[in-house]
């Protein structure tokens, strides 16, 4: 019996693996955290925070970037809001990525910005290199956040 229960524990944990496969890449909005994840892959990762905006989700395989979280969504600025392009209602990842390294760019000395510059140039690469759909959210969940 715990024979079976485990080869039918293993089978539904590889079939939950291949269902986030599938809904990959993927995004959504957290009203309550204020903060839009984005991710590319479901691979296992580790956080590494870049600044107070933007974390990067790295694989612990290689340290690739499997995923971004993007921090003040709600404080992105009406005029910047507008600026960005929808599309069947939706906003690319890599939108955000640009408004969010704007927003505090200009009040950085230049040691500081080029190491901010350095991460999130590596995470716009990451999701423009993907050769697939990039993630996307609903800009009314933008808006509304």
């Amino acid at each position: 019996m715990a024979e079976e229960m485990t080869s039918l524990e293993g089978f539904l944990d590889k079939l939950q693996e291949q269902r986030r496969r599938q809904s990959m890449p993927c995004g959504w909005i957290s009203a309550e955290g204020d903060c839009a994840f984005f991710y590319l892959e479901p691979d296992p990762h580790y956080r590494q925070r870049v600044d107070d905006l933007l974390t990067l989700y790295r694989a612990h395989e290689d340290d690739r970037i499997v995923g971004v979280e993007i921090k003040g969504v709600k404080e992105l600025p009406a005029h910047d809001a507008l600026a960005v392009v929808v599309e069947d209602g939706e906003v690319e990842v890599v939108q955000l990525l640009l408004l969010t390294f704007g927003r505090e760019a200009r009040s950085l000395d230049l040691s500081t910005l080029a190491e901010r510059t350095r991460h999130y140039s590596e995470a716009l690469a990451a999701f423009q290199g993907t050769g697939r759909k990039r993630p996307r959210i609903n800009v009314e969940e933008l808006m509304g956040a």
